[in-house]
């Protein structure tokens, strides 16, 4: 068998190409913000700090609310990372707790924070479930072995950043 060529060379169409340019301006990008997993524990009980310093990435820890509003005066005047959660122990008294929850409601980074009352142990019946509901999100016992607060926290946060979004 011989090979035949084509008489006429074939000829494939020249592309034609077309040119885009996007612009992309400054003001409009998109700046990265790092979220770190950091907590903030009211109060003296140490094993519950060990516990929480195990669990998330940092954190702060105050003995008492009027302490805790320094810390958090400076997180805010420093521009650091704001905790995630806000953890406070169940032996404080109520009227220093609405303290905090007063001044966490005047600056609006802190409003997002779940404020979670830690009862360690401790009885709750004895407090008024009607009080506990309006300084608190929560109230549970973080040494439980259940591993679900990170799960929790989230949730709380998701939550609360909805409710602040709405206002």
């Amino acid at each position: 068998m011989e090979q035949t060529l084509p008489l006429n060379p074939i000829t494939s169409p020249q592309p034609v190409y077309r040119r885009y340019s996007i612009t992309r301006e400054d003001e409009t990008a998109p700046v990265a913000v790092l979220h770190s997993r950091e907590f903030f524990f009211i109060g003296k009980n140490t094993r519950n700090i060990d516990y929480l310093i195990n669990l998330f990435e940092g954190g702060y820890a105050a003995e008492s609310v009027a302490k805790a509003i320094a810390i958090l005066q400076r997180i805010d005047s420093q521009s650091k990372t704001i905790p995630q959660v806000i953890i406070v122990d169940g032996n404080l008294d109520l009227a220093e707790v609405a303290n905090l929850n007063a001044y966490l409601k005047s600056i609006e980074k802190f409003m997002a924070i779940p404020v979670i009352m830690d009862t360690a142990g401790n009885s709750v019946d004895a407090k008024d479930t009607a009080i506990l509901k309006r300084l608190f999100d929560d109230v549970i016992d973080t040494r439980k072995p259940d591993g679900k607060l990170v799960q929790r926290v989230d949730f709380l946060s998701k939550v609360k950043k909805k409710n602040c979004s709405r206002t």
